[in-house]
């Protein structure tokens, strides 16, 4: 008997690839998805780490090689083999949202497998903000999260938060971000060779720290502001994931113009400082502190603006309205003059032979049109309107026309024929034309002959000119031949004119024999030299702006040209002073600041750059307070205590 095949059950496995082997270890970014997520450069630090080399040695063999140029003529090449180790001087672009970060990410993600790098920048804001000014060109981070992160055992990383330019604080310590190493009091680069989160890039110190309570009471006056910002931009990062697009912003601000300012344009700029004129159109794109800076003053919620079409009726808006209707400014019309004296200008002009219209009368009261004076006085504009239109006006003022017609020509040298119109009241000369055409043929006629003389004429005159003594000025020697300024001259008779030039400045070089106490010309007051000596034994030494305002009816090209020692002196003198109290000013911030950094030493605070700001500012009004100063005294004011 044949035995009966015996049948298996059936498996049905599916086949399972395995994942592909990458060239960098894949690891794991920290924070996608929440406010506190890494920056790229902290994750090329950490990559360098886990592979035990330095950052700079990965990023010179591994991953510069690979990245494309994105500006200039080599733009979509790859660099040259050896290379460039100041590529960390600009580092801090990486981080950011042109192609520059887009051709790191593409190459870290390449040799990392991971696909979602390109939230650990500014990437998902690009088309939605400006890159100017977005980014910070050096390291700052919170002591405080550093030292929660090696307490907690968690991954140490630098946070993308961190980067931006416009957060201050750390809006989960509400404490300022430091800028300076507390170990050797240097500045850090965002990204070198020499990279470790958590760690400094030049002494090698660790750098995190827990905030004690003394300093929290010293920092947390005056940050409200501050950690308001760090937490809308940290709300802005976390909604990365949601990619944010361009489209939802726009349309936003557009009902926020509508709702909050009820198309005011005026009114949203006078409250918030922006105009989002240019924003709702699409032409540029706002920058991360204007945004910030609507979005405070309204209370609204950025990421919202970014990730979503927020509704007409969203709740939102209210407190941006009522804001708008409460301080904005209340549109004033123009303050008209009282009726009483627009009827007294009106009844002076149906007095007069030759009245002005209605529109020159509004042009005296600063309007642009009659329209107002028509409302106000309506039957002394239609009087004014039909006396102007009625012949026997015409007949009445034709012997004043007459009169300037002639005057006009007999002028030497004539004026134009629009000049006679003016001062007769009128805008144009065809009434003039309609009424004398004779006469004015004439003055032009003459007009025209007058300022075309023969060119031996003209030089005749230039020459008899450079023969006076002392020799006339240009504009003098230009209306004498029919010119009303020297410029024509200029143009015909360039060698003449170079001659009296050069002629007047020899005779007013002559005058000033004694270059201390020279003879006063008739520009110079007689009393100049006096003040001006009076303002050397002044204390403190005046400047030469104040010194000059006291003489009256003066020009300053006269005096420098008089007294041209003399102004030497008193300028000099007054630099020489202000150079003394930037000086002294100098001193004393330095004074201020070692105190300071020895009161908080003493006390167990560290001393840090922006606490150190905040104690100074407290104590002195002085303005003096740059960056590079306090840092500078902050350094110094560590290495004598140390000694």
């Amino acid at each position: 008997m044949a035995k009966t095949p015996f049948q298996y059950q059936c498996w049905d496995l599916p086949s399972k690839q395995p994942p592909v082997a990458s060239r960098l270890y894949s690891l794991k970014p920290e924070g996608i998805g929440t406010p506190f997520v890494e920056s790229l450069t902290g994750y090329i630090s950490r990559l360098a780490e886990a592979h035990s080399v330095t950052t700079g040695t990965l990023v010179l063999r591994e991953l510069l090689p690979k990245v494309r140029r994105t500006r200039g003529a080599f733009a979509g090449q790859l660099p040259p083999a050896a290379r460039q180790p100041w590529i960390f001087l600009g580092a801090h672009i990486i981080n950011g949202l042109c192609e520059c970060p887009r051709e790191w990410v593409k190459v870290v993600q390449n040799l990392t497998g991971h696909s979602d790098l390109q939230l650990l920048t500014a990437l998902p804001w690009a088309g939605l903000l400006d890159q100017v000014g977005m980014l910070r060109t050096n390291l700052a981070w919170c002591p405080s999260c550093f030292e929660d992160q090696l307490t907690s055992g968690s991954v140490i990383h630098e946070q993308l938060l961190w980067t931006i330019k416009a957060v201050l604080v750390c809006p989960r310590h509400s404490r300022p971000l430091d800028e300076l190493c507390p170990h050797c009091g240097r500045w850090l680069y965002p990204f070198s060779g020499n990279s470790r989160p958590g760690y400094c890039s030049r002494c090698r110190k660790w750098l995190g720290k827990q905030i004690n309570a003394n300093e929290v009471c010293m920092v947390e006056q005056g940050l409200a502001g501050r950690v308001w910002t760090a937490q809308a931009v940290a709300e802005m990062i976390a909604a990365n994931v949601h990619f944010p697009n361009s489209q939802s912003l726009r349309a936003n601000l557009r009902t926020c113009a509508v709702r909050c300012a009820h198309r005011s344009r005026r009114a949203l700029k006078a409250v918030t400082g922006c105009d989002i004129q240019e924003w709702t159109a699409g032409n540029n794109a706002p920058r991360m502190e204007s945004l910030l800076k609507l979005c405070r003053a309204l209370n609204l919620s950025p990421a919202r603006q970014f990730t979503e079409a927020i509704p007409f009726a969203d709740q939102m808006w209210d407190f941006g309205e009522e804001r708008i209707r409460r301080e904005a400014p209340k549109p004033q019309g123009r303050l008209a003059p009282e009726a009483r004296t627009i009827a007294e200008a009106l009844e002076r002009e149906l007095k007069s032979d030759l009245p002005m219209s209605a529109e020159q009368i509004a042009e005296q009261f600063g309007y642009r049109s009659d329209a107002r004076l028509r409302q106000l006085q309506p039957d002394l504009c239609a009087r004014l309107t039909q006396k102007r239109r009625a012949p026997s006006a015409k007949r009445t003022s034709a012997d004043q026309v007459r009169r300037a017609l002639e005057a006009g020509v007999a002028q030497n040298p004539p004026p134009s024929l629009q000049t006679v119109a003016t001062s007769l009241g009128l805008r144009g000369c065809t009434r003039l034309y309609r009424r004398f055409p004779e006469l004015c043929r004439a003055l032009v006629a003459k007009n025209r002959g007058f300022t075309q003389l023969p060119p031996a004429s003209v030089a005749k005159t230039l020459k008899k000119a450079l023969t006076e003594s002392p020799p006339p000025a240009l504009d003098v020697v230009a209306r004498r031949v029919g010119f009303r300024q020297a410029r024509s001259l200029w143009r015909r008779f360039p060698d003449l004119m170079q001659a009296l030039k050069s002629r007047g400045i020899e005779a007013r070089g002559s005058n000033n024999t004694n270059p201390v106490s020279p003879k006063p010309s008739s520009r110079v007051p007689p009393q100049a030299e006096a003040l001006f000596r009076a303002a050397l034994l002044e204390e403190p030494a005046p400047p030469l702006r104040l010194v000059v305002s006291r003489i009256p009816k003066h020009h300053n090209t006269s005096l420098r040209q008089a007294f041209p020692e003399l102004w030497k002196l008193i300028r000099v003198r007054y630099q020489q002073q202000k150079k003394a109290a930037l000086s002294e000013r100098r001193r004393l911030l330095f004074q201020t600041v070692q105190e300071i950094v020895s009161e908080l030493s003493s006390r167990g605070i560290r001393p840090t750059q922006t606490l150190v700001r905040l104690t100074v500012r407290q104590r002195s009004e002085d303005s003096l307070l740059s960056l590079d100063m306090i840092g500078e005294a902050i350094r110094e004011a560590i290495t004598a205590i140390s000694t």
